[in-house]
This record gives structure tokens, C-alpha cells and sequence, in this order.
């Protein structure tokens, strides 16, 4: 079971196969599917991309855990739970044996080859060289069965011949150390021999079994197969690399269960291409014209079984079925090595019975497995270990050692079928190298370094050089030194110092060779013993562990009545090595531990602390290292502060930390509370209370009441024409409501008074979301959209209508294949795969906007932006400044994905506008004498021709541009889609019987006003669509997705006063407008809160901004008036201008896109986007109605959407798009 964790020193910028718990990696790697390779792959997420072979990848994005499998099998569950089905945009696959480059950051990348592990399917080993910067090497090799076959071909493969024939050498290898006993394992060919051998002494109508359920076993199965009938039609690849060729029937198959056939199913992509070798064998393949199936199959009527456990059919489960079970090799007196054992087999054999430990000891040893500690205490009281009841050695080492008790039993075996052959057949097979194996495979390289990765450090440590000396005789302990200098130090490239073996020495080497000394019996204590600077770092603590556990025994025998005193074993780093052998960080650690002994603690004589250890409230702090004595001389005066720190740090607890955390932030949310500006006292609040607790208390409310206070307030307050107060979240300023009669005065209020800017700015904390704050303080994107937009608008609409064709057909593509079916289509993916699309055609052009991995960046970006809001929020002001950096983190990330796309687009556009003639015109279309055609209108060229007019140079740069894009990603996206889903949702909600007239009323004005096939769509035509536009308007004022969206701060420092009133506004408060109470008032509306989507049309007809007032309800049944004639403007009189009362107009009755001059500059390109999206669904598709509105939730003044709501959809049949056709091609 592996226990890398993932980091790899060479290249601290790489994960691989850990991915829990772990800094921000740059690039990620997955050797196989296998669960222990997988830790915390699941909650990774775009940009993050991992790098694997393509059949691991489409194993994986089908890849279940057995409790959901098996719960879905027996319909517990309704769907299947696919763990790593998100991860589709995140698996990056590589290509075998082709060196790829991947680019970590500018200037740092990484060539990476993958080679097959012989492990599993997919399973691979990754080689990687650094193409800039030191030029280190290595070779992960995962899980690896290193057969001597598969070696000759490593070794001979061109792209590691340098390695193996010694002209370069790696750096480190980092291997598979699952097994490292001496014991012989069998080929795996080998193994399937012996087990075709047994199988071949069965009746011919036996049902076997195979309880091989990972992955691992293909062969098993294809050679099974093959053997008891004849092979499965079609090449099958030998392990020399042979082909050998049949043109034999097929053979009996192998009976799995479904969620097996899905996953190996993954590796056939086609007839004729498969991910895998094993691939075509199992799941079969098309030659010519003809189907050879492959062995396994769903049906249960078969001989061969392998179906899980949990769903194993009545087959597999009848009687006189003979189990097959694959061990890993068998030892010499018979038991089978079972490959979930992770203690070595050569030592268990040799436990002897000869010592017990008592009822105590074992809940000592109990604790101690299930604390997670790595080392047993040593220095146990003599009173623990009692005359009561006593457990076996091997009862202890089992509890204490996962997986210790999984021994397979002998071959012989009791049980018998009817016909007097064994039910249950094991045969070797191992998918993991043996330890001769692994020794060749590094003789192979003669690497500098190997690392283990199959062996956690702490358990190697209690396994190797702990549990196995008690247990040995004395002529065995030269064979329990488990090292890597040990193990294979003779294979390597002149290395004298391994990394592991380092780490090993600092975590188990005793606190003082002195104390060492006087642990040996023959040795006398009447004086200290210098430590010997010669001896050697390997040997120099294994004798006092040996004799510490010698001691440990007698002491557990009480033989003699002598207490032995025991000193621990992992205190000190620095024992018997000297200074110059450890490098100057591990001297300075073993000066300050030997200091700290000395300082803290006294010499204690064996009767001492066999006296303290009946005291057992002191034996905790007896037990802690700097407790026991060190004689060394006098510390130095250099390692006075370093002593002093760790005193101060050992005694910090959890308890301290959390009281000074609690403490900071109290002391924070205090200083917020006394310094934030606050509503003047003249204006009613909704806050209960005062002081800080009903501040807080104030607060939180804020959470969960902000709309009732919204709605309260109007009623009392807002409706007579006065302001109120509603509490602010915590540590933000304080929230003025005005009513609508104030709106025209703030509007009128100078920037220097009050600033729209200031205010966004606080909500969404724009200097950290956006990277640039140069940037924001500028306000690049808005004087760009509001400057260059209008202007080239009209020209735009046939490029954002040919991507709203294709955005649409492409997000509903599953509704394509399934024709005439109704289709459940999720309304918010539906909107999100339309719009960044459609948004970003005019913001970075074709090139871009159609690609995924770009779009998926911005929608990644901002999600990320409306994460950190929330979480500022809820922190103090004081530590903004740290937690916006770390929170925009992912914000970078996503940004660094999709400037690596727009980077080559703004180079080669900076490099075409170089000679632009056009900047100093009104107009940007090029001379006609112009050698090259003009630059695209999109965002990009803005940019370029805003910086060249303004001669600003530094905007001219391809990062400042792509990060200028992320305010307009961030302002496009989510809310045009949240407007899309609420107009589909509002629409649908209807009566059944007003939905199909609405529907059919707005599908007869599209078709009214669309122009003929071929031809797009003009400005005049869409703003002829009165009654979509105002079907959109209604939903904007029924379902707005803020409580307030129009925002000022008071920036004057002498604040703001109204003139009919004698209270002053501080300066930091923030005005808005009550959009709720505004939009639902049933003074300017019929039936506030009942969606008419004709509202606003029928508004205009009797009477445009008087009409409002007007008891005026468009209802399905009153006969609309004749649309004006496809394609021309209308006429623009106070009673139908279109723009009176349409989308995009804002008024103090209104405010979905703001009001005043810092409305939205870009509703004009949403009002057309929105249409033009609407009329190709209307136009194609069907709709059934909902039977209610799906309701939002509410976070304070922030809508959370029904991310879950669905509608049924279908396309149009045929006949109405040809009757559609027909009427475009009479016009």
C-alpha cells in the first residue's frame, strides 16, 4: 500500500499520487487507479490539471467506491455515485513513451515521459528531466512489477538508454518498495502456468470463481479463458513482446458485473482502437466486418465467474464453486504471502513463545496503534506488566500491526468439492516487484539516490528496527538493519548519505551515547563517557536499541528484582555523529537538544525513576524526552536563544493558540465596531440594541433578515418618504435605505460627494479579486466598455448571433440526439454553457471564446470572486490585507490558465496594431490605402487603441490586458446568466395554459421580425421585439437577484445632508435603494408579485411612463397589436419608443441595471445578447411547463439561485422548421 506523500524535492512545484493536505502545486501526477494513489484526488478542481495515461483517465472519470457501487446495485441509490466524473476537465492525458513538455510557471517547465508499470491497466512510471534550470532526473516508478523481461525493455528503450547504459545517471529513483524480505516470487507467467495447471484437474462442468475484484488481473482472466475452452478470437501480446496469432472460436467467457463492463469499456474507444493492451481481449473488437467478442460478458450462465462481492450472482454463490485466489508467493514451510501483509514474513516465522505480555501491556499496545504513534514508550512500570491474564506475542503484534493478521493459511486445505478436489485454489501471482527485483532494477539505473515509497517512515521504523529484535535470535539481528543503504546502497552511484536514511536516523537515534553505555550490563556508571565522534551514523545508535529492548524484556521477566532504567530512543538527532557528518542545520539541532536536556533536567539514577513511575499523574511529563539525562559538557554561549525558543515553543499547547486567536479577533472586531462610520442617530434602525454584543448579534441577523428588514422598512418608513438603517454584517460600515423620492437627489450628488466606485469597490474588495489594483483605480474596463461598446455595437450583432448559434447547439446537444424525446435540461448549466461563450466573442474574438479550457477559466474566475467576498465578509478589517492575498490565490491560478491562451493572441494583435492609423480618427476601420486588414472589434483591440490614445505605454503589455478582462468576465457572466434562468424559470412557472399562449405570442414576433435564412440579425429588428424585451424587463422586476443594486459611499469628509432634513451622513456610511420594495410596490404595479410578461408592452401602448400608474394587466387574452414590419426601426414617440420602457432603460421604478450615470455601461450588448439567445430557443426547441417557480435562497441582500432547477425540452419537429423556412423564403 503506498505512503508516498506526493512531494518529490527535485521538483517542489509537482504532486504526485497524494494530493491531501498539500501546498498549491503547479502540475500533478497519477501513476494508476488504485485507491491508495488516489488520497484527496477528489477534491481537486480547475485550473489544477493532473497528468496521467488516457486509460487511467477514463477508468478513473468511472471509477465508483465499493459502498456506493454496491448500494446502487441493490437500488438503494437511485444514481450512481462517479467519485471522479468532475474531474473530466482536470485529467490531462500523455501519450506512453513520448517525452512531453509541460510549462509549470514562465520559465520553468519539466519533460515528461511515461513508460507502462506492468501493474494494471493504465498503470504507468513517470521519467521527467527539467528543460530549464538545474537539469535533475528522476524515475517514479509507482507500483512496478519488475519482471526480468520488462527490464530488457527499459533498458534497451531509446528514450533511457543513456541512463542504463551509464552515460548519464539519475538523480533519485523513487520505488516501489512494497516487499523487501528475500523472497523469491514467480513470474507472473509462471504463476498463471501453475494456476492453468490446477484448473485443468477440475471436471469440465465446474464453476469457478475468481475473487480477484482490483485491477491488475486481466491476464488471469484472458489466459483462463483461453485454457478452458480455446482462446478468444484475435491477437493476444506475450510477455517476451510476441504476437501470437488465433484463428480459433471463441471461448468461454467471464462472467463480471456491470459496473465492471462500464469500466473496462472505457478502454475501447472505437472498433479498432483500444487504451490498452488487455483492452481488445476483454471488451473485444471489430476485424473487417466481423465482431470478436472479448471474455467478459454480463450474462451469469458461465463456467468462469468474478462477479464483486456484494453482487455476486447465484451462480457464483451455489455450491461446489471453486474459489481461485492469487497470492504473492508461497513461503518455504507453505503459508502463501498475501499481498495486504505489510510486516515481513521472514520475521513473524520466527516469533518465538517463550514471552507474554500481560492484560496491561496489550491496552498499552492497543493505545499506542490507535494514537497513531510510530514508537512503543519503552519505560513501561514494572506494575503494568502483571500476573493476570496474559496475550500471545503474535495476539499483541496483530493489533498493533495492520494487515500483520492476513496470512493466507497453508496450501492443504479441509475443504473439499463433491468430486474430492480442493474448493479453493491459490496461485502465485504478484503485481509487485519482489526485493531481487527491485535490486536489479536499480543496478539497472545506478541512480545517486532511492526513496521508498511503499513505506511509511514511522512504521518502518517500529517494523524494522523495533518489533523485529525482540523477536529475533541473537544470530538474526545483523538482518533487521532496514535501510536504504542496507537494502540497496551497493547498487547505487558512489552515495554515502541517503535522504531516507537521514530522516530515519533523526527520528529513532537515542538522545546520548553516554546513556547508551550505561545500558550495557557489563558497563559500570561511575563516570560519564564521552560520545565518539568516529563512530558511524548507521551503527552507532543500533546497538543501545538492542539493548534497550534486551533491557525492556528482563525487565518484563523480573528475573533478578533489578530494575533496568530504559532511555528513549527518538530524543536526540545528533548521537555519536559527528558535527561535520550531519551538515551544519543537523549540528545546530543536536547542540540545541543536548542544551535543552541539560538545562531542563537533572541525572536520574535507576531507583529514582523507578519510584516516579508509580506516580502516575507525573509519568506523562517523566515520559518526555528532555526528562531523561544527557552527559555532555557545558553548552556554548551561541546556543543560549536557540534553547530559550525551544522552551518557549515546547510550552505552547492547543489551548494557547486558541485563546490567543480568540483574543486577536475579538480585540479586531472591537476596533472595527469603534472606528466604522454609523448611521446618524435622527435615522431609523432596524439594530436591537447597542454596544458591541448587539453589533454582533445585529449582525448575524444580517445573514438571514436583510429582505425582511427591506420589506418592513418600506412599509414603515420608505413608503412616507424617509431613510432607514439596516445593521451591517460585522465589520462593515453601516447601510442607509433611501426611499424612491430621494433617488433623483442622490443621483444628482457629485463624485467628490459620493462614489459609486468606493462602494463596488468595498462589496466585492477589487483590489484583491482583480490582481491589478492599478487597474481598478483607474477603472480601465469601464471607460473602455462605456467608450468603444456603443459605438461598434451594431456592427457586432451578426458575430454575437453566429455565436449564439453555435453556443446553443452545442449546450444542448443531448437534447439533438435525443430528437423527438423530452429532455430534462438543468436551466442553470444551460445558461452557464451560453453565455461565457456568446459574452466572450466580443470581449477576445473567435479564436478563444469557442475554447473550453479558456471559458472554464473564467467561469472558475468568477466563482472564485463571489467565494472571497463571502469570506472577507465574515473576517476583521485588519486582516484583509493577508487573507484577500492568500484567498486570491485560485484567482491567479485561474487567471495564469487563460492568460496562457490570450498571451500569442495579444502579441500578434499588439504587433498588427503597431502602425494602426486609425488611433487618431473617430473611427476605426482602416484607410482604404491600408496594406493590411483592420485589427477585430473586440475588447483587445480597445485596449490597444485606449493606450496608444492616452499614451498610457504600460497598458500595453499582454498581461496587463488579460488581467484588465477578469472586472467584465466577472460583470457578464453570472448575471446575465442569473437573469436568463430567472426569465426561463418566471416564464415557465405559468399556468400551463398562459405558458403556451406567451410562448406562441413571443415565437410569432420573432418570427415576425427575424430576417431571412443566411442573413443576420440587425439592431432595428431586435429592438422591434417589444414583447420579448418586455417579458425579460418583467423578470428583472419580479425576480431580481439583489436587494440593492444601486450603491454610493459617502466619501466627503464633512459627510452628506439633505436639505429637508437636520442629520448629516458621516463619511464611510453606504447609501442604496431599495430594490425589493421598489419593484413590488402595488402603487406603480397590478399584481406586484404575478409574472406578466406582456406587462411593459401593454404599458407602452396605453400611455409609456403614465401607463405605469395605470391599473393595466396584460393579460393572455386581449388581441395584441400588429407588430411593425420586419426589420424596420419604429417610430420613436413618448408612447412606443422602445426604449421608454425597455430593457435597458433605468428610472427611480426600475433599477435592474443600476440608474444614474453609473448605470450599467454594458446592458446595451445584454439586451441584445438576451434576445437574440431567446429567439433561438424559442424558435427551435419546446418547453413543458413547470407545475411551481423553483424559489431562491437568500445570503443577507444576495439571491443564492435554485442551481438545481430543471425544465423539459425537445426540438421543434420537422414541419414547423420548414414551415418556418417557407415563411422566410415568401418574405
Amino acid at each position: 500500500m503506498s505512503t508516498f506523500n506526493g512531494i518529490v524535492p527535485e521538483f517542489p512545484e509537482i504532486r504526485i499520487d497524494f494530493f491531501r493536505n498539500r501546498a498549491t502545486a503547479l502540475a500533478c501526477f497519477l501513476s494508476h487507479i488504485h485507491s491508495d494513489h488516489l488520497a484527496g484526488l477528489e477534491s481537486l478542481r480547475s485550473p489544477f490539471s493532473v497528468y496521467c495515461s488516457a486509460a487511467t483517465r477514463e477508468m478513473l472519470l468511472r471509477l465508483e467506491r465499493y459502498p456506493c457501487r454496491i448500494n446502487y446495485a441493490k437500488g438503494i441509490l437511485e444514481t450512481r455515485q462517479q467519485t471522479y466524473r468532475h474531474l473530466a476537465r482536470v485529467l490531462k492525458p500523455l501519450p506512453l513513451e513520448t517525452p512531453t513538455t509541460i510549462e509549470l510557471r514562465p520559465g520553468r517547465s519539466i519533460r515528461v515521459t511515461l513508460f507502462d508499470a506492468n501493474h494494471c491497466p493504465g498503470a504507468v512510471m513517470f521519467c521527467r528531466l527539467v528543460m530549464e534550470g538545474d537539469g535533475k532526473s528522476i524515475l517514479y516508478t509507482g507500483d512496478v512489477r519488475s519482471e526480468p523481461w520488462f527490464l530488457s525493455g527499459l533498458a534497451r528503450n531509446p528514450i533511457l538508454i543513456e541512463y542504463s547504459c551509464g552515460l548519464k545517471t539519475l538523480d533519485t529513483i523513487y520505488l516501489d518498495t512494497s516487499f523487501i524480505a528475500d523472497v523469491p516470487f514467480p513470474s507472473k507467467a509462471a504463476g498463471i502456468g501453475q494456476l492453468l495447471r490446477a484448473v485443468a484437474r477440475y471436471p469440465g462442468d465446474t464453476v469457478f470463481h475468481i475473487k480477484a475484484w482490483t485491477y491488475g488481473y486481466e491476464d488471469v482472466w484472458i489466459a483462463l479463458s483461453r485454457a478452458l475452452d480455446s482462446p478468444v478470437c484475435g491477437p493476444a501480446r506475450l510477455a517476451s513482446g510476441f504476437l501470437l496469432l488465433s484463428c480459433l472460436t471463441p471461448g468461454p467467457q467471464i462472467h463480471v458485473d456491470d459496473y465492471k463492463l462500464r469500466v473496462y469499456g472505457a478502454l475501447r474507444t472505437s472498433n479498432d482502437q483500444h487504451l490498452a493492451s488487455c483492452a481488445a481481449a476483454l471488451m473485444g473488437h471489430m476485424c473487417a466486418n466481423t465482431p470478436h467478442p472479448g471474455c467478459l460478458t454480463s450474462d451469469p450462465h458461465v463456467r468462469l465467474h468474478s462477479c464483486e462481492k456484494g453482487t455476486m450472482c447465484a451462480v457464483a454463490t451455489g455450491p461446489n464453486v471453486v474459489s481461485i485466489q492469487p497470492i504473492v508467493a508461497r513461503l518455504p514451510n507453505g503459508e502463501a504471502l498475501a499481498e495486504q501483509a505489510r510486516l515481513r514474513m521472514v520475521h513473524l516465522n520466527r516469533v518465538r513463545h517463550t514471552d507474554h505480555f500481560g492484560q496491561d501491556f496489550t491496552k498499552t499496545i492497543v493505545d499506542v496503534k490507535e494514537k497513531g504513534r510510530g514508537l512503543l514508550p519503552l519505560n513501561v512500570a514494572a506494575s503494568a506488566l502483571g500476573e493476570g491474564d496474559r496475550a500471545q506475542v503474535e495476539t499483541a503484534l496483530s493489533r498493533l500491526i495492520p494487515g500483520s493478521e492476513r496470512r493466507e493459511a497453508a496450501a492443504s486445505d479441509d475443504e473439499r468439492t463433491a468430486c474430492g478436489m480442493p474448493s479453493v485454489i491459490r496461485f502465485p501471482y504478484s503485481r509487485h516487484s519482489s526485493y531481487a527485483e527491485l535490486c536489479q532494477l536499480v543496478d539497472m539505473f545506478r541512480p545517486h539516490d532511492v526513496w521508498p515509497c511503499t513505506v511509511n517512515m514511522e512504521r518502518w521504523k517500529t517494523q524494522g528496527l523495533g518489533l523485529s529484535v525482540v523477536f529475533l535470535d541473537e544470530t538474526d539481528l545483523k538482518h533487521t538493519d532496514i535501510s536504504i543503504q542496507s537494502l540497496f546502497g551497493r547498487f547505487c552511484s558512489e552515495k554515502q548519505v541517503f535522504q531516507h536514511d537521514v530522516l530515519m536516523m533523526m527520528a529513532t537515534k537515542p538522545s546520548s551515547s553516554t546513556w547508551a553505555q550505561s545500558c550495557k550490563p557489563e558497563d559500570n556508571d561511575d563516570g560519564p563517557v564521552v560520545d565518539s565522534q568516529q563512530t558511524n551514523a548507521s551503527s552507532s545508535y543500533e546497538p543501545s536499541r538492542k539493548e534497550a529492548y534486551r533491557y525492556m524484556m528482563a525487565n518484563a521477566a523480573a528475573e533478578d528484582d533489578v530494575w533496568r532504567p530504559i532511555s528513549l530512543l527518538s530524543t536526540d538527532g545528533g548521537h555519536g555523529v559527528a558535527d561535520e557528518e550531519l551538515g551544519p542545520s543537523l549540528a545546530r539541532h543536536r547542540c540545541a537538544s543536548h542544551t535543552k536536556t541539560v538545562l531542563s533536567s537533572p541525572p536520574l539514577d535507576g531507583a529514582s525513576l523507578t519510584a516516579s513511575l508509580s506516580n502516575e499523574p507525573d509519568r506523562r511529563r517523566l515520559f518526555r524526552p528532555s526528562s531523561f539525562p544527557s552527559f555532555v559538557p557545558p553548552p556554548s554561549s551561541s546556543c543560549i536563544m536557540t534553547v530559550l525558543g525551544y522552551q518557549v515553543a515546547d510550552g505552547l499547547t492547543w489551548v494557547h493558540v486558541t485563546v490567543f486567536c480568540a483574543l486577536f479577533f475579538l480585540a479586531a472586531y472591537v476596533i472595527d465596531f469603534l472606528t466604522l462610520a454609523h448611521s446618524p442617530k435622527d435615522i431609523p434602525s432596524f439594530s436591537v440594541g447597542n454596544g458591541l454584543i448587539a453589533h454582533v448579534r445585529n449582525s448575524f441577523a444580517h445573514l438571514t433578515r436583510h429582505r425582511v428588514w427591506m420589506n418592513e422598512g418600506h412599509a414603515e418608513y420608505g413608503s412616507k418618504g424617509l431613510p432607514f438603517a439596516i445593521p451591517a454584517f460585522l465589520s462593515e460600515p453601516a447601510e442607509v435605505v433611501l426611499p424612491r423620492s430621494m433617488i433623483g437627489w442622490l443621483m444628482e450628488q457629485p463624485e467628490n460627494v459620493v462614489s459609486s466606485k468606493v462602494a463596488i469597490d468595498s462589496i466585492i474588495f477589487s483590489h484583491y479579486n482583480f490582481l491589478s489594483p492599478r487597474l481598478i483605480r483607474e477603472d480601465v474596463a469601464t471607460r473602455i466598455v462605456t467608450r468603444f461598446l456603443p459605438r461598434h455595437l451594431a456592427a457586432l450583432i451578426p458575430a454575437i448571433d453566429a455565436e449564439v448559434q453555435k453556443s446553443v447547439g452545442r449546450a444542448l446537444r443531448r437534447v439533438h440526439e435525443r430528437d423527438d424525446e423530452w429532455t430534462s435540461v438543468n436551466v442553470w448549466q444551460l445558461w452557464l454553457d451560453i453565455v461565457p461563450q456568446v459574452t466572450n466573442r466580443i470581449l477576445v474574438g473567435e479564436e478563444l471564446c469557442r475554447d473550453q479550457a479558456f471559458l472554464d477559466s473564467m467561469v472558475g474566475f468568477t466563482n472564485a470572486v463571489n467565494r472571497n467576498c463571502l469570506i472577507l465578509r465574515m473576517f476583521p478589517r485588519v486582516l484583509h490585507p493577508l487573507l484577500g492575498r492568500l484567498l486570491s490565490i485560485p484567482n491567479w491560478l485561474h487567471w495564469r490558465s487563460a492568460h496562457k491562451k490570450l498571451a500569442p493572441l495579444i502579441e500578434r494583435r499588439l504587433a498588427e496594431m503597431k502602425e494602426d492609423t486609425s488611433l487618431s480618427s473617430s473611427s476605426p476601420s482602416s484607410s482604404p490605402c491600408s496594406p493590411s486588414p483592420p485589427p477585430p472589434e473586440d475588447f483587445i483591440t480597445w485596449i490597444i487603441r485606449l493606450a496608444k490614445r492616452e499614451d498610457k505605454a504600460w497598458l500595453l503589455d499582454a498581461s496587463t490586458i488579460s488581467t484588465c478582462l477578469l472586472p467584465l468576465e466577472f460583470a457578464s457572466i453570472h448575471t446575465t446568466v442569473l437573469t436568463g434562468q430567472g426569465w426561463m424559470l418566471d416564464l415557465l412557472s405559468l399556468p400551463a395554459d398562459e405558458v403556451s399562449t406567451a410562448i406562441d405570442t413571443l415565437t410569432t414576433e420573432i418570427k415576425d421580425q427575424a430576417p431571412p435564412p443566411g442573413v443576420p440579425w440587425t439592431k432595428a429588428a431586435l429592438q422591434s421585439l417589444r414583447r420579448v424585451d418586455s417579458s425579460v424587463r418583467e423578470s428583472q422586476r419580479l425576480s431580481n437577484f439583489s436587494d440593492g443594486l444601486v450603491h454610493r459611499a459617502v466619501v466627503a469628509p464633512e459627510g452628506l445632508r439633505h436639505p429637508d432634513f437636520e442629520w448629516t451622513i458621516p463619511k464611510g456610511v453606504v447609501l442604496t435603494a431599495n430594490v425589493e420594495s421598489t419593484h413590488h410596490d402595488e402603487v406603480l404595479y397590478v399584481d406586484p408579485l404575478v409574472y406578466q410578461p406582456f406587462r411593459y408592452a401593454r404599458m407602452r401602448e396605453e400611455g409609456g411612463e403614465d401607463g405605469k400608474r395605470k391599473p393595466s394587466v396584460a393579460t393572455m387574452d386581449e388581441k395584441a397589436p400588429p407588430p411593425p414590419p420586419r426589420g424596420t426601426a419604429t417610430n420613436t414617440s413618448s408612447n412606443s419608443n422602445p426604449l421608454t420602457l425597455g430593457m435597458v432603460s433605468t428610472s427611480s421604478h426600475h433599477l435592474a441595471f443600476g440608474h444614474g450615470r453609473h448605470a450599467c455601461p454594458g446592458r446595451f450588448f445584454v439586451a441584445h445578447e438576451m434576445k437574440l439567445i431567446l429567439a433561438q430557443l424559442l424558435l427551435k426547441y419546446e418547453f413543458r411547463p413547470l407545475p411551481e417557480r423553483p424559489r431562491p435562497g437568500w445570503i443577507g441582500p444576495i439571491a443564492v439561485p435554485p442551481m438545481g432547477a430543471c425544465v423539459e425540452m425537445r426540438r421543434k419537429k420537422v414541419e414547423d422548421e420548414m414551415k418556418l423556412s417557407s415563411s422566410w423564403t415568401e418574405v
